[in-house]
């Protein structure tokens, strides 16, 4: 694993600790599951929703239109990579993707399904699924939670809960009724789970 990929792992662990400390706070860094609680017998896979093909097709239509070709709000959102830098041990790391970028989440689940129905080491945790994404809207939501539905017998292991970051939001999926909430992630809650990220990698400097 990569670090950028090691560091948003981390910043999603502690989001769930600082949002629900009564379940999650045990968590510690694994590899199958991503997390592991083995007082609480708790798994949880971190994924992302984010398919980055469409990257190299938005830079070169940067580099073919300049800004009187375009709208200037056009030019801006083409322009925008929404990266983040953050220093620690070990340089620069970007966080975030391109605004560009496609969003699956049907994808991304049926990715971390089949794996937790075919590798062993899951099947002794109570699962749950945290998929980070971004730009998500409402058409993404209703096609994955009709994904979820017509898929609820076509597995024998299924992670309990699913939660679905986009921009300041925490989306909260049960799966067994698939009721959903939305809960608002305030900048500092990101930046203290971001920090408390940056302190575990630098410590393992």
């Amino acid at each position: 694993m990569n670090i950028q990929n090691e560091f948003e792992e981390l910043i999603s662990m502690n989001i769930l600790k600082l949002l629900f400390p009564e379940k999650y706070s045990g968590l510690i860094k694994s590899e199958s599951p991503d997390f592991i609680d083995n007082k609480k017998n708790i798994g949880v896979e971190i994924t992302s929703a984010t398919i980055p093909e469409r990257r190299a097709q938005w830079r070169y239509m940067l580099q073919a239109y300049n800004k009187e070709n375009l709208s200037e709000q056009d030019y801006f959102n083409m322009k925008k990579f929404s990266f983040d830098m953050h220093e620690s041990g070990f340089g620069k790391i970007p966080v975030g993707s391109f605004w560009g970028d496609y969003i699956d989440l049907i994808s991304s689940y049926q990715r971390k399904i089949s794996k937790i129905n075919t590798v062993k080491s899951f099947q002794k945790y109570r699962l749950d699924l945290y998929i980070n994404t971004k730009f998500m809207d409402d058409d993404n939501l209703t096609d994955f939670l009709s994904y979820l539905y017509s898929e609820k017998r076509d597995y024998d292991y299924y992670f309990e809960t699913i939660y679905i970051k986009s921009e300041g939001a925490l989306y909260v999926v049960k799966f067994k009724n698939l009721e959903i909430q939305k809960l608002l992630l305030s900048n500092d809650e990101y930046k203290k789970s971001k920090n408390k990220a940056l302190d575990y990698l630098n410590n393992m400097v």
